[in-house]
Order: structure tokens, then C-alpha cells, then sequence
């Protein structure tokens, strides 16, 4: 290959590996933006839901709000999640695969040699996606909360 072409070549992949980056983060932020404010906006909904069954004597004033209808919340959160873990993950191969190929270019034209890291520790490689799925976890686990706290008469500030 010519000079200016493996020039033109590792340019265009180092800039690639930069807007994969830039990519990733905001996808990471702007995922978990989106579902802490739907985890938010479940809550109105779900207090406004609770009111109505009862208002409809369906339930009393002093019941939980039923699990399944706790969950059809957590199920969106899930598909949320799973939707933004997805994106996240298809941008990362790309990254993989320019790293890759910047790597295996040979001689490059900067001289600089790339080393990429290795981590055997596969948790650490899934965390960015992982994090995702937290929040309908935790949405699950306040349910349980107030479950156990009514069962075991403890008693938390949110009013429903």
C-alpha cells in the first residue's frame, strides 16, 4: 500500500474507534436516562392505578397495588432495557472490528503500535449491559419491599 493510502486508512479507523466511543457513552447515558424517568413515570401511573381499583372497591385503601399489575410496568422497563442493551451491544462489535483492523494493520503509518487490553474477567466486559437491566430489577425489588413490609408491618414513606 502507498504511504497516503495506509495514511488515509488509519485515519479514517482511529476516527471510526472515536465516534464508536462517543456513541457508546451517550448510548449508555441516554439509555439510563429514559429508564429512570419511565421508572419514575410508573410510579404516577401506578398510584393512579391503585386509586382507581380503589375507587372501583376492587381493592382497599390500605392493599398493595396487585404484582401483575406492578409487573406490565416492569415488563416495559425490561423491554427498554433490552432494546438499549441491544444498540449498545451492535455498536461495540463495530468498535471491535475497527480495533481490530487498526491493529492488524501492518506497517501502519504512525508507528504506533496498538495494544489491546485483555480481560479475562468476562463480568467486567458485560457490565455496560448489565446496567441496563438494574432498573427493572429494582422496580421489582420495591415491589418486594412493600410486600415484605406490609407482611412484616414495617412501614415506608411512599404513601401507597
Amino acid at each position: 500500500m502507498e504511504p497516503d493510502q495506509l495514511k488515509m486508512r488509519e485515519q479514517w479507523l482511529r476516527e471510526e474507534l472515536r465516534a464508536a466511543r462517543t456513541l457508546l457513552v451517550s448510548q449508555m447515558q441516554w439509555g439510563m436516562t429514559v429508564l429512570a424517568a419511565v421508572g419514575l413515570n410508573l410510579y404516577y401511573i401506578r398510584k393512579d392505578a391503585k386509586l382507581h381499583l380503589v375507587e372501583q372497591k376492587l381493592l382497599k385503601a390500605n392493599e398493595l397495588l396487585p404484582f401483575f399489575r406492578w409487573f406490565i410496568g416492569t415488563v416495559f422497563l425490561l423491554i427498554l432495557a433490552s432494546v438499549f442493551a441491544s444498540a449498545m451491544r451492535r455498536v461495540a462489535l463495530h468498535h471491535r472490528a475497527y480495533r481490530t483492523q487498526l491493529r492488524e494493520m501492518n506497517p501502519s503509518y504512525s508507528g504506533i503500535v496498538e495494544r489491546i487490553p485483555v480481560a479475562d474477567n468476562r463480568f467486567l466486559n458485560n457490565t455496560p449491559y448489565v446496567l441496563f437491566f438494574t432498573i427493572p430489577c429494582l422496580d421489582l425489588v420495591v415491589w418486594a419491599l412493600f410486600y415484605a413490609g406490609e407482611k412484616l408491618q414495617l412501614s415506608f414513606l411512599i404513601p401507597w
